[in-house]
């Protein structure tokens, strides 16, 4: 079963954003950010985000997604949340964002998958003075992923990033959710 770090298709649909101002005022110092598979939802405040365009797509006519990546945490419109949350709810929670007035979700994946899991003679961690700066490579032992695991976290990228299994991105597909990336290369980032 593969493996992959999820990413928003900045190609073909709008960025999803939350103005750092809007979070400080409706959060303040509750705020904590950390990817660390902790609950973010005694203190979340529901906050208002927007949709942007990258700036080389500009002359392209691109949608807004159902799904998208925003701050490693999945960002759901009604449908995408409605097709998801059977299968991802155990692993993670919803906090609620408007986007123009819109309903959304932001998933919090709190789902951390054990290091066994990890390759690590084929793996390899960024450091610079014991600090993480990033992975220069990162292999799982697939076959040890949990089935149910459909969106998990791992400690060796400092729960920096979003991974699912093949389920998952079958069910992405067959619900025709838009504006997910799925690669599979998860080298060099």
């Amino acid at each position: 079963m593969s493996i992959y770090k999820l990413k928003g298709d900045i190609k073909n649909y709008w960025t999803f954003f939350i103005d750092a101002t809007e979070i400080a005022m409706k959060m303040g110092d509750n705020f904590d950010l950390d990817y660390d598979g902790k609950s973010k939802l005694s203190w979340w405040q529901p906050v208002d985000g927007s949709f942007y365009q990258e700036d080389e797509n500009k002359s392209k006519k691109i949608m807004i997604p159902d799904i998208d990546i925003w701050s490693s945490n999945l960002v759901l419109n009604e449908k995408a949340k409605e097709a998801l949350l059977p299968y991802i709810e155990s692993l993670g929670e919803l906090l609620p964002v408007k986007c123009e007035g819109i309903d959304y979700n932001l998933f919090n994946t709190m789902n951390i998958i054990d290091d066994s899991v990890i390759d690590k003679e084929n793996s390899q961690r960024i450091e610079e003075q014991g600090i993480f700066m990033g992975i220069e490579n990162l292999q799982f032992f697939e076959d040890k992923v949990p089935e149910k695991s459909y969106l998990f976290r791992t400690s060796f990228d400092n729960y920096v990033d979003v991974y699912c299994n093949e389920s998952f991105k079958e069910i992405v597909e067959k619900a025709r959710l838009e504006g997910l990336c799925f690669e599979a290369e998860l080298d060099k980032y």
